[in-house]
């Protein structure tokens, strides 16, 4: 695969993602995927969202997921909240 060419497929839906986190060489490919992915879908994060509610969406397998959550809070890309605040 080192001599192949890879392009993108373009669809119809298209969504603004703000770059910092793609270009953070802190963090890994996985967790920039889920911030692109977070950040297409501001709905979800309007009110909080939990790791198990990217699973049921089929964002990734739960430890992937807690892991790119840890990446980004480390990072400062996303903040947590206690369930009772």
């Amino acid at each position: 695969m080192t001599d192949e060419i890879i392009r993108v497929v373009k669809r119809e839906a298209i969504a603004a993602v703000p770059r910092q986190a793609l270009d953070d060489p802190r963090l890994p490919l996985a967790a920039k995927g889920l911030w692109a992915y977070l950040s297409a879908h501001p709905e979800l994060t309007a009110k909080g969202i939990e790791a198990g509610d990217l699973v049921r969406r089929g964002a990734g397998e739960a430890d992937e997921i807690q892991r790119c959550l840890k990446a980004l809070l480390q990072a400062g890309y996303l903040t947590e909240e206690s369930q009772g605040a």
